[in-house]
């Protein structure tokens, strides 16, 4: 990819919005010549450019930067796996209850595993499954005070025994047919990865 690809797309997704050039510049909030010379494809963007681009044209956060360096654009992972919960300690005698999530989700095929923006879209989905608990279709009557996510921890691999060792299936019938699903998802798609994360957070009752 070549600034001017990047310039390409910029100009087709300005039109199409209907937006001249001082119009997408001050939606951004930058110059309309750094906006001018990106999209004659002269200027070498910074990453605060590429930022406000985004803004500008409704894309997502990091779109333009990938548009820029030739990857696939951000996207959220093509398959994930229900999280499972184990709740640690006595919820009949605590007021603070704290809770672990056994979360996987495929990694989409194509986009580097150290790219920030998918992987920041990975954490975002996680959380969002996290308050979706208590805030879908079907809440619960009772809800806790406050919920805190307080550690996420990510393992990346193509490797169905890595999940094993890497991802112990604790006491839970749940969470070894998390690990099950997991290693059969990877035998079954040799090349794909997972995104496993420990998750935990803290009810506030």
């Amino acid at each position: 990819m070549t600034t001017a690809d990047l310039g390409r797309a910029i100009t087709e997704a300005r039109a199409a919005l209907g937006l001249n050039i001082a119009q997408a510049a001050h939606k951004g909030g930058m110059s309309r010549t750094t906006w001018y010379r990106t999209e004659k494809g002269v200027l070498d963007p910074q990453a605060g450019t590429l930022v406000k681009i985004d803004k500008a044209l409704g894309w997502d956060r990091g779109h333009a930067n990938s548009v820029y360096r030739g990857w696939e654009p951000p996207r959220q992972p093509d398959q994930t796996v229900e999280i499972v919960l184990r709740v640690i300690g006595d919820p009949a005698t605590m007021s603070t209850k704290e809770i672990q999530d056994y979360f996987i989700a495929v990694w989409p095929e194509g986009v580097p595993v150290d790219d920030p923006v998918t992987l920041n879209n990975l954490m975002a989905l996680a959380v969002q499954k996290v308050y979706d608990q208590y805030t879908g279709d079907a809440p619960p009557v009772t809800k806790p005070l406050d919920v805190r996510i307080t550690a996420i921890a990510w393992l990346f691999t193509s490797d169905p025994e890595e999940v094993e060792r890497s991802q112990p299936a604790h006491d839970c019938e749940e969470c070894k047919a998390g690990n099950r699903r997991a290693q059969e998802y990877l035998r079954a798609n040799p090349g794909r990865t997972l995104a496993l994360a420990d998750m935990t957070y803290v009810e506030e009752w």
